[in-house]
């Protein structure tokens, strides 16, 4: 047992690490993503799927349960959504997928990846700071409201937070070119 759980908790770690980067994560996903393979898909902050997507859960069919899988998908999807699929260890496909919430864009396969990164390329010149902060607030979880006001305070002092106050006022939004300090 003891063994196990040490294995647990490194598998929790690898499995929880696209919401640990500070910047906004994408998942690309076509064909299968079961398993500890979802579960990673889970701590991405978008995810894009092909149409011909089979998404599941289905440890529970070997006698084991998701490690990291069953909080993010209740935070995702709402609990008893994810009780089902956690549960019955059944596989979703796109259309399903995206009604319950579970993806955020489905798209033709061939067109993953490119979906991804034009979603992903809309932070390249977004403040880092801010979007780590933003980050921060949304992994603290529901009751993240002291996150947010030590996240939040933090970046009120930085040149980023300076320069996109004084441009958006002067300019407008999407004018300030932001450093990361």
């Amino acid at each position: 047992a003891g063994q196990a759980a040490a294995m647990a908790a490194d598998l929790q770690a690898a499995l929880g690490c696209l919401s640990r980067v500070p910047q906004p994560t994408v998942a690309a996903i076509t064909g299968y993503c079961l398993g500890a393979g979802l579960e990673l898909a889970l701590g991405a902050d978008h995810r894009i799927v092909g149409d011909n997507v089979k998404l599941g859960l289905p440890q529970i069919k070997a006698g084991l349960i998701p490690l990291s899988g069953i909080r993010r998908l209740s935070l995702l999807i709402g609990a008893s959504r994810a009780k089902d699929l956690v549960y019955t260890g059944r596989f979703v496909g796109a259309e399903e997928a995206e009604k319950l919430g579970l993806v955020d864009e489905v798209v033709a396969p061939d067109d993953v990846l490119t979906a991804a990164r034009a979603w992903a390329a809309q932070f390249v010149t977004a403040a880092p700071r801010a979007l780590a902060a933003a980050k921060a607030v949304f992994e603290s979880g529901p009751h993240g409201h002291a996150t947010a006001v030590t996240e939040w305070s933090a970046l009120f002092d930085t040149d980023d937070a300076r320069t996109g106050t004084r441009t958006f006022a002067a300019e407008g939004p999407n004018a300030a070119t932001f450093t990361g300090r």
